[in-house]
């Protein structure tokens, strides 16, 4: 049985998005609860200006791999379509 036009790429189009969705999710609990990042004063060249910054702490292992699905997904669904 034929498959209908671009099926494989659709399938992962839709696998990234679940996995967006779960990617979502982790970086708006880690940003959320204060302990993802730190808040930095520096020091500005220019008297009378301050620089309020944040640093983000490395995320956790499943985050990254779930960043790295996504974008491997996107790369195999533009892959399929050509």
């Amino acid at each position: 049985m034929k498959q209908p036009p671009f099926y494989s790429s659709k399938r992962w189009l839709a696998q990234a998005r679940e996995d967006l969705t779960d990617f979502e999710a982790g970086q708006k609990t880690i940003l959320s609860n204060g302990q993802g990042y730190t808040v930095f004063e520096g020091l500005e060249r220019k008297p009378g200006f301050k620089v309020i910054g944040f640093r983000v702490h490395e995320p956790p292992p499943t985050l990254t791999t779930k960043a790295a699905n996504i974008v491997n997904a996107f790369r195999s669904a533009l892959d399929q379509a050509t």
